[in-house]
């Protein structure tokens, strides 16, 4: 299961590589649109809510 979330204010391609520098998956959601059309959201899995580097990370946001 995938989770589709927004940080409006914050560029979801640099969150992305914030994230992947904490060995965290997140996808820009542009993946995902048919012209991979520009978008604030994010995909990530379910599962990672459970991981307590995710929610450290999540907590480490501005």
């Amino acid at each position: 299961m995938f989770i589709w979330a927004e940080r409006p204010g914050q560029d979801p391609n640099a969150l992305v590589q914030a994230a992947a520098a904490k060995d965290i998956l997140l996808a820009p959601g542009q993946l995902f649109r048919p012209q991979l059309q520009s978008t604030s959201f994010l995909r990530f899995n379910a599962v990672y809510l459970g991981d307590p580097r995710f929610l450290a990370f999540l907590q480490s946001l501005p």
